[in-house]
């Protein structure tokens, strides 16, 4: 166990971890290998203390889910202000930085916000990070809608699932919808994502049922058809489901 207070890196300590993780990929992509990570979060010339409220370095967790919520409780003093903090999302990355390094080094969006970087910032990125995405969806989000973007996969993976709803303004503007894509994707024992998800409907072949009524039809067609005879904000996600076309109200996913 290393409890430690909870800092945010500085100028100097976002420079060398945006460094590294430029040098690692470059360096994987040779097929050399992957760099061994340097203990930047650590450094006094890198780091700065931001609460005394205290987390264990050495923690390890099983999903985004899971990480989230510990630091969630072991952070009590953390306010909203807090999400548009580079630096302290950077350094908690670092810390956990073993864990959320995948097989091969992610891009840097998922370690350092992406507004840190101008060159991507205006793709709106945000939601890849692979720490403060997890910690504000479950500090703003219901619990059946976090365990559905945050579990079923290792704390290295962040998924298509999240990537498809949380890049869309579509889905993380509306509860109405969020409610939808839980009734109907969601596995009611495992509150995972059921298999097949995220498939897409194929385009060439009339006969082929992978991707019918997954979510990508679910929100580029039935849901802007449904909008144009129906409010559906004020709808309940059965009646929203009822309503839908057979490929969406008799699916496999409805049932």
């Amino acid at each position: 166990m290393k409890m430690i207070k909870i800092h945010k890196l500085n100028d100097e300590g976002l420079k060398a971890f945006k460094s590294f993780i430029e040098k690692t990929r470059s360096h994987e992509k040779s097929d050399s290998g992957k760099l061994g990570f340097p203990p930047i979060a650590f450094e006094p010339d890198n780091i700065e203390v931001i609460s005394h409220d205290k987390i264990d370095a050495d923690e390890v967790f099983n999903n985004r889910y899971e990480m989230a919520g510990y630091i969630i409780e072991k952070w009590p003093s953390m306010s909203d202000e807090y999400f548009k903090n580079v630096g302290v999302w950077a350094w908690f990355a670092a810390i956990y930085f073993n864990q959320l390094r995948g097989k091969s080094t992610q891009r840097s969006e998922h370690f350092i916000p992406d507004e840190y970087s101008p060159a991507t910032a205006s793709q709106r990125l945000g939601y890849r990070h692979s720490v403060r995405e997890p910690v504000f969806l479950r500090k703003k989000y219901d619990d059946n809608w976090c365990k559905l973007m945050l579990t079923g996969r290792k704390v290295n993976k962040m998924g298509q699932f999240l990537e498809s709803c949380m890049s869309s303004q579509k889905i993380t503007s509306s509860v109405a919808v969020r409610g939808v894509i839980v009734d109907l994707y969601q596995d009611k024992i495992t509150k995972t994502i059921k298999p097949g998800a995220t498939n897409k409907a194929s385009t060439t072949n009339k006969k082929s049922t992978s991707g019918k009524g997954a979510l990508r039809r679910l929100i580029n067609t039935h849901i802007p058809r449904l909008k144009k005879s129906f409010d559906v904000e004020v709808m309940d996600s059965s009646d929203i489901i009822s309503s839908s076309a057979p490929e969406i109200s008799s699916s496999k996913w409805a049932k």
